[in-house]
């Protein structure tokens, strides 16, 4: 019986999202991603439509580098997209003291105007 893989975390996800909107701006195919990394077409899609396992540092290098970044790079932009969101405990917290979900129309519409 095969093993399931072990679930994405955020950041994980998070780096997927980069790769496929570089791939996507670069207009390159999986074929032609898989061609230019030196990966198995399969792996290449597997990482890119976020299958698990989570890419490790060295497909990331290589995904990231035929797209003309660095892994670093992707990296630093995805644990920024993490930080930027609020933790689960302060979702919670907040859902509880407002009744209204963070991150929801109802609650972007208590902004004030000059709010981003």
């Amino acid at each position: 019986m095969p093993r399931k893989p072990k679930p994405l975390e955020p950041l994980d996800l998070a780096v997927i999202a980069i790769l496929v909107g570089c791939q996507e701006d670069a207009g390159l195919s999986q074929r032609r991603l898989a061609r230019a990394t030196g990966m198995s077409l399969n792996r290449v899609g597997i990482i890119l439509r976020a299958e698990g396992p989570a890419p490790t540092v060295g497909e990331l290098d290589a995904l990231a580098g035929a797209l003309g970044m660095r892994g670093s790079e992707v990296l630093r932009r995805a644990e920024g997209q993490i930080a930027s969101r609020p933790a689960p405990r302060a979702r919670a917290e907040a859902d509880s003291q407002t009744g209204t979900r963070v991150g929801t129309q109802a609650d972007s519409d208590t902004r004030a105007p000059s709010d981003p």
